[in-house]
């Protein structure tokens, strides 16, 4: 069976996942056409504008009461941080400030 296929008897949608086999097969195979990605570590970060981030108190103000109340119902989320991230299929930008424990258990 393809990686990707569909499993026999498995509810519509579910797809069987490659085996290390056939990733090892992938990835070589990716390899010698030279598209293999870049490890995690080897990634640079985006040249672009350095404009620096909003402040977090701020952001948090522009949501709305409702919205911060649902969050913390349902997820018990807090904001911790700023943070930019790239657009899909570019390298991974590093936070330019480090999260802070939202103090909760």
């Amino acid at each position: 069976m393809a990686a990707g296929t569909a499993v026999d008897g498995a509810p519509e949608g579910e797809v069987e996942w490659p085996d290390e086999t056939q990733e090892s097969s992938f990835l070589s195979e990716s390899a010698s056409r030279q598209e293999a990605p870049l490890p995690p570590g080897a990634r640079e970060a985006p040249s672009g504008p350095s404009e620096k981030l909003p402040a977090l108190d701020s952001l948090v103000a522009r949501v709305p009461p409702e919205v911060l109340g649902l969050l913390d119902d349902l997820f018990r989320a807090k904001f911790t941080g700023v943070r930019r991230y790239a657009p899909a299929g570019a390298p991974a930008v590093t936070p330019s400030t480090p999260a802070r424990p939202s103090g909760g258990p």
